[in-house]
């Protein structure tokens, strides 16, 4: 089976994230956002569109630099099932984190899971991330943003307001430090509906990042 592009989500799982905003936690705003930007018509339609070119999709959660953890494992997209299917483990995913703010520990960690699967070098891999502050644990997002893009990898982001700077500033920080050349910023703007302004933002960055590619490679065993 051809599988010709592989998409990693980092969700956020920082303390920061724990914080409640109005009915729930940034965490679970984030969580829940994604997994109905994925289930979009728009999203969906690109995953499943062309039988010759399917998505393979992990879900990593990160915080601190030793705290990644792979909350959904790499699945390969095939039908409307599939995608509900990822929806689900996602909003099942429980926070147990709860620390620092290591980004480019996890855009390493992300990095290790794309090189683990062998993937030709034709394959589109994307690393699709989400956050709401700087990284705070000593590490060197454009390090590793750079690394990523020796290894042909595209980084893209969502943003949010973070404890450390209004959601303009961490469209500039993660467009400066964090996104690869190639890569697309997107930022919630509108704090008093977040939850829908959040989902819309990773619909749109899916719809723009998951393209009908012609070729690519093999799920590992």
């Amino acid at each position: 089976e051809v599988i010709s592009q592989w998409l990693v989500l980092l969700i956020d799982a920082s303390s920061s994230m724990t914080k409640v905003f109005t009915k729930m936690s940034f965490y679970d705003l984030q969580v829940e956002a994604t997994a109905r930007a994925l289930v979009e018509p728009c999203v969906v339609g690109r995953l499943i569109g062309s039988p010759s070119a399917r998505t393979a999709i992990g879900v990593i959660l990160w915080s601190a630099n030793m705290q990644q953890e792979i909350a959904v494992h790499w699945t390969v997209i095939r039908s409307i099932e599939d995608v509900a299917a990822v929806a689900a483990r996602l909003r099942n995913t429980a926070n147990y984190l709860d620390s620092y703010t290591g980004t480019a520990a996890a855009v390493r960690f992300a990095i290790e899971q794309l090189k683990a699967a062998y993937i030709p070098l034709r394959c589109r891999k994307i690393i699709n991330l989400t956050a709401n502050g700087r990284d705070n644990n000593g590490g060197d997002p454009s390090a590793a943003a750079s690394e990523a893009e020796r290894s042909g990898i595209t980084i893209n982001a969502v943003v949010m307001r973070g404890y450390d700077g209004n959601v303009e500033e961490m469209y500039e920080y993660y467009a400066s430090n964090v996104v690869t050349r190639d890569g697309l910023v997107f930022k919630v703007e509108s704090e008093d509906e977040a939850l829908e302004a959040l989902a819309v933002a990773n619909a749109s960055k899916f719809c723009a990042e998951i393209a009908l590619a012609p070729s690519g490679g093999h799920l590992p065993a």
